[in-house]
Protein backbone atom coordinates (compact mmCIF):
# COMPACT_ATOMS: atom_id res chain seq x y z
CA UNK A 1 0.00 0.00 0.00
CA UNK A 2 2.81 2.42 0.91
CA UNK A 3 4.59 1.70 -2.39
CA UNK A 4 1.44 2.57 -4.32
CA UNK A 5 1.23 5.92 -2.54
CA UNK A 6 4.90 6.64 -3.25
CA UNK A 7 4.41 5.72 -6.91
CA UNK A 8 1.36 8.00 -7.13
CA UNK A 9 3.30 10.82 -5.46
CA UNK A 10 6.23 10.36 -7.84
CA UNK A 11 3.89 10.36 -10.85
CA UNK A 12 2.21 13.52 -9.60
CA UNK A 13 5.58 15.22 -9.10
CA UNK A 14 6.69 14.22 -12.61
CA UNK A 15 3.47 15.62 -14.05
CA UNK A 16 4.03 18.87 -12.15
CA UNK A 17 7.60 19.07 -13.51
CA UNK A 18 6.37 18.42 -17.05
CA UNK A 19 3.71 21.12 -16.80
CA UNK A 20 6.29 23.61 -15.49
CA UNK A 21 8.65 22.70 -18.35
CA UNK A 22 5.79 23.16 -20.84
CA UNK A 23 4.94 26.54 -19.34
CA UNK A 24 8.59 27.66 -19.55
CA UNK A 25 8.73 26.50 -23.18
CA UNK A 26 5.54 28.40 -24.02
CA UNK A 27 6.90 31.51 -22.29
CA UNK A 28 9.93 31.31 -24.59
CA UNK A 29 7.77 30.56 -27.66
CA UNK A 30 4.47 32.43 -27.20
CA UNK A 31 3.59 31.89 -30.85
CA UNK A 32 2.81 28.26 -29.91
CA UNK A 33 0.25 29.12 -27.22
CA UNK A 34 -2.71 28.94 -29.64
CA UNK A 35 -1.59 25.47 -30.76
CA UNK A 36 -1.28 24.37 -27.10
CA UNK A 37 -4.86 25.54 -26.56
CA UNK A 38 -5.98 23.41 -29.53
CA UNK A 39 -4.20 20.40 -28.02
CA UNK A 40 -5.83 20.97 -24.63
CA UNK A 41 -9.28 21.44 -26.20
CA UNK A 42 -8.98 18.22 -28.22
CA UNK A 43 -7.69 16.19 -25.29
CA UNK A 44 -10.28 17.49 -22.82
CA UNK A 45 -12.92 14.98 -23.92
CA UNK A 46 -10.59 12.16 -24.86
CA UNK A 47 -11.19 10.03 -21.80
CA UNK A 48 -8.72 7.16 -21.75
CA UNK A 49 -4.98 7.33 -22.27
CA UNK A 50 -5.41 5.31 -25.45
CA UNK A 51 -7.78 7.92 -26.87
CA UNK A 52 -5.42 10.71 -25.83
CA UNK A 53 -2.49 9.01 -27.58
CA UNK A 54 -4.60 8.47 -30.71
CA UNK A 55 -5.55 12.15 -30.80
CA UNK A 56 -1.95 13.26 -30.29
CA UNK A 57 -0.78 10.86 -33.02
CA UNK A 58 -3.36 12.26 -35.43
CA UNK A 59 -2.32 15.82 -34.61
CA UNK A 60 1.35 15.00 -35.18
CA UNK A 61 0.50 13.34 -38.50
CA UNK A 62 -1.49 16.41 -39.53
CA UNK A 63 1.46 18.70 -38.72
CA UNK A 64 3.88 16.42 -40.59
CA UNK A 65 1.65 16.55 -43.67
CA UNK A 66 1.59 20.36 -43.44
CA UNK A 67 5.37 20.43 -43.13
CA UNK A 68 5.74 18.11 -46.10
CA UNK A 69 3.47 20.32 -48.20
CA UNK A 70 5.41 23.44 -47.18
CA UNK A 71 8.73 21.77 -48.05
CA UNK A 72 7.39 20.70 -51.44
CA UNK A 73 6.21 24.24 -52.18
CA UNK A 74 9.58 25.65 -51.09
CA UNK A 75 11.39 23.17 -53.33
CA UNK A 76 9.22 24.16 -56.30
CA UNK A 77 9.86 27.85 -55.63
CA UNK A 78 13.58 27.24 -55.30
CA UNK A 79 13.67 25.20 -58.54
CA UNK A 80 11.75 27.85 -60.48
CA UNK A 81 14.18 30.57 -59.32
CA UNK A 82 17.30 28.73 -60.49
Amino acid sequence: MRTAMIDATERFEKIQEAVKARDRFLAEHPELIPFQKVIERRLRGAGSIENRMTILGSMMEEKLLQLSKTCLEARKTWASNR
